[in-house]
């Protein structure tokens, strides 16, 4: 188990898509390198963050009314 958890930390670090993993409070689990690139936040900055932090503004109440 442990090495295929290695594996798959190591794919998601590796692709230049940006992955986020998010919790049903919408509390970020999960943020790789190509999501630092791309929204300029580190993993320690996002991780433990809420969504609100790559939602802008003028989109963030359509957002959370679904």
């Amino acid at each position: 188990m442990q090495n295929s958890r290695a594996l798959s930390d190591w794919i998601i670090e590796q692709t230049t898509d940006a992955i986020i993993h998010a919790d049903r409070s919408e509390t970020i689990q999960r943020w790789n390198t190509a999501a630092e690139v791309l929204f300029g936040h580190s993993a320690p900055e996002a991780i433990g963050g809420n969504l609100d932090l790559i939602i802008p503004e003028r989109l963030g109440a359509a957002h959370w009314r679904g």
